[in-house]
């Protein structure tokens, strides 16, 4: 762990700079884990592309620090699809 003192490395940026763009996609509503790297694609034009390597453990790091919360659903069917409003 770093002290006030300490540079920043710079894995500890790209960290924080992941954690905000989930935190930013979240604000606008729920996403499961896919969505939320879609939704970073899309709004930067296709210059962004999180790996999910990377996505879950920001995922990972903001659930204990009760920034986010996650819930499980059932996997939804090409069939459920299509019967949902």
């Amino acid at each position: 762990m770093s002290t006030r003192d300490d540079p920043p490395t710079r894995d500890s940026l790209l960290q924080g700079t992941l954690d905000l763009l989930v935190l930013r996609i979240l604000a606008l509503g729920p996403h499961h884990g896919h969505g939320i790297a879609m939704a970073i694609q899309t709004r930067s034009g296709d210059t962004l592309l999180v790996d999910h390597g990377s996505l879950y453990p920001a995922i990972q790091r903001l659930e204990p620090r009760r920034l986010i919360s996650g819930a499980w659903a059932p996997p939804r069917t090409i069939a459920a699809r299509a019967s949902t409003p």
